[in-house]
């Protein structure tokens, strides 16, 4: 190749092609207010047998996880409640496709040491305990009537 045609040639591609303003160019940065929430060292597990998965670290920090890996990481405590929400198979459902009614998976990112969250109480649960608070809030009111009467019958004999 002589020199003009080296001049000429258009570059090689690139391996990575990255259009303008698709990703950050620096590192994210913690502020203050983050480094200020209350935050704990955890150890996360990876479960998935195939898929790499990520979550960001106290110092905003994208921490990668291989197949089946476990690390500790600080984790900022409302984000750890938010992984903890994700481990919930009652989350959700899908809506539509192949996998439509099906519950959402739990999260493959677990937290060692945690167990897996429990399901909220289903809706018979939630009604026993309403039934109880009533059932609470009666004998309340029939102990308030009765002592009302006697107080009645007080200043009635006056």
């Amino acid at each position: 190749m002589t020199e003009q045609q080296a001049a000429n040639a258009m570059p090689g591609p690139s391996l990575i092609i990255q259009p303008p303003g698709m990703f950050p160019t620096t590192p994210p940065v913690a502020t203050q207010e983050r480094l200020a929430k209350p935050s704990q060292f955890v150890v996360l597990h990876n479960t998935s047998e195939v898929q790499v998965h990520g979550w960001k670290d106290r110092w905003e920090t994208m921490q990668m996880f291989a197949p089946g890996e476990k690390r500790e990481i600080c984790v900022v405590c409302d984000e750890l409640d938010t992984l903890i929400e994700l481990s919930r198979t009652d989350r959700g459902f899908f809506a539509y496709g192949p996998r439509k009614g099906q519950a959402y998976p739990a999260h493959p990112l677990r937290v060692v040491g945690i167990p897996l969250a429990s399901s909220r109480p289903s809706l018979t649960d939630r009604e026993a305990e309403i039934a109880q608070k009533a059932a609470v809030l009666a004998s309340r009111e029939a102990e308030l009537a009765e002592r009302e009467q006697k107080l009645n019958a007080l200043v009635g004999a006056k």
